[in-house]
């Protein structure tokens, strides 16, 4: 008796429930699922000739037929030849291109080349392995030895110590 009523209350509410037919369904046909999750991870991403650079993450998202990385909550490093830091930074997220060897990163991010003392601070930062530079749209802040500089869209190539902002809000470099 009780399978009938159930039965019963059962069909009463799908035959309640009505579509109306200017309405549209969507589904969406594509739907990007992580080959790999992992948690509280390290990962060593090659650079080709250079040392590897090391991010260690909250969240690890590997999409292995995209060839990208997604983390959250990181760190990183890369060391030189002689073992010493050479990169080290952090952000609130990342993008990282396995195939390209860029990593984009988002959320208060911060970089420092050791060699040369060098930070960098932005909202939003590209580093760029194979050459060895970094980007960044929108406020910057600089520090290094003799000044700090806030400016607007930064590219600095950190082989040859070169840095180029839009514009200088303020700062400079003393002698």
């Amino acid at each position: 008796m009780r399978n009938i009523l159930f039965v019963l209350i059962f069909i009463l509410i799908l035959s309640g429930c009505s579509r109306d037919d200017s309405s549209s369904i969507v589904l969406r046909e594509e739907f990007e699922m992580p080959d790999i999750i992992l948690q509280d991870t390290r990962y060593t991403l090659s650079t080709g000739e250079g040392e590897p650079i090391v991010i260690e993450a909250k969240e690890m998202k590997v999409f292995q037929a995209e060839d990208k990385v997604l983390v959250s909550n990181i760190s990183f490093s890369q060391k030189n030849s002689d073992g010493k830091d050479y990169i080290t930074g952090t952000a609130f997220s990342g993008n990282i291109n396995i195939k390209d060897k860029v990593c984009y990163f988002s959320g208060k991010t911060s970089l420092k080349q050791h060699i040369d003392n060098l930070s960098i601070e932005a909202e939003s930062l590209t580093f760029d392995s194979r050459d060895n530079t970094v980007s960044a749209t929108g406020e910057v802040s600089v520090t290094f030895p003799g000044g700090s500089i806030v400016g607007t869209d930064l590219f600095a190539d950190l082989t040859r110590m070169s840095l180029e902002l839009r514009e200088i809000k303020e700062g400079g470099v003393d002698n």
